[in-house]
């Protein structure tokens, strides 16, 4: 099993009901790899996106 957290890159969506909803579009251990994808997708200002930091065992 791997050590150290999980990175997860999600992106704010509007769904066809109106509503507002993430999409996680990548889950990774290799933070330069979500710090990457995350920074490419805010290059687009209209595009909401985060990463979000999950400690083994409490996901």
């Amino acid at each position: 099993m791997n050590d150290g957290p999980l990175y997860v890159v999600s992106v704010l969506e509007r769904l066809e009901d109106g509503r507002l909803a993430w999409r996680g579009l990548l889950s990774t251990r290799d933070e330069e790899e979500a710090k990457a994808l995350h920074a490419s997708l805010i290059a687009d200002e209209d595009v909401k996106a985060r990463i979000e930091v999950v400690e083994q065992g409490k996901r």
